[in-house]
C-alpha cells in the first residue's frame, strides 16, 4: 500500500513539474504512437526494438514529440484546437515517415528535433516553422490525393530543397 502511495505521489509530481516548467517532458498523446505504428519510423530510425538502447528510445520518444508539435502547430493554424489524425499525418509527411517510404529515407535534422521531448526552445522553434504547404496539407490528406501531391511537389534530395 505504502509503494502504491509512493508511486502515486512521484506521478503527480512528475506530472504537475511537467505542465509547470518550459522545460521538460511532454505527454505524447495515444493517437499519435498509434498511428507512429503505421509508418516506419522505428526502422527509419535503425530501431530494433528487441535490443533498443535507452538512447533509441530517446531518439524515437523525441521525435514523436517533434511530429507532435507540428501536428499542433498545423492544427492551429488550420483553426482547430486539437490535431486530428490528418494533421498527424501531415506532421509525419513533414518529417518524410509518409507516404510510406518517401524520399529522402533519413534526415540528418531528426536527431535536433528528438531534442522537443524536453526542450520548449526546440518545441517552439517547430512550431513557428511550420509552412503554408503543411498546414494545407491536411486538407489534401482528407480528400484522398495528398500522397500523389507530397511525392510530385516535395523535395526528393536534398538539391531539391
Amino acid at each position: 500500500m505504502r509503494l502504491a502511495i509512493i508511486a502515486l505521489a512521484i506521478s503527480a509530481a512528475i506530472t504537475s513539474t511537467a505542465a509547470a516548467q518550459g522545460d521538460g517532458p511532454v505527454i505524447i498523446p495515444d493517437r499519435i504512437q498509434q498511428l507512429a505504428t503505421e509508418f516506419p519510423v522505428a526502422e527509419r530510425l535503425h530501431i530494433n526494438w528487441a535490443n533498443a538502447s535507452l538512447e533509441d528510445i530517446g531518439r524515437y520518444i523525441g521525435l514523436l514529440s517533434a511530429v507532435n508539435e507540428v501536428a499542433n502547430s498545423i492544427a492551429a493554424k488550420n483553426e482547430r484546437k486539437t490535431a486530428s489524425d490528418d494533421d498527424y499525418r501531415a506532421a509525419f509527411s513533414v518529417f518524410c515517415f509518409w507516404p510510406v517510404n518517401k524520399p529522402p529515407l533519413a534526415e540528418p535534422y531528426w536527431n535536433q528535433a528528438a531534442a522537443a521531448f524536453g526542450s520548449e526552445k526546440v518545441r517552439a522553434a517547430l512550431g513557428s516553422s511550420v509552412g503554408p504547404l503543411a498546414v494545407a496539407l491536411p486538407a489534401m490528406i482528407k480528400d484522398g490525393n495528398a500522397s500523389d501531391e507530397v511525392l510530385k511537389k516535395w523535395p526528393q534530395t536534398r538539391a531539391d530543397i
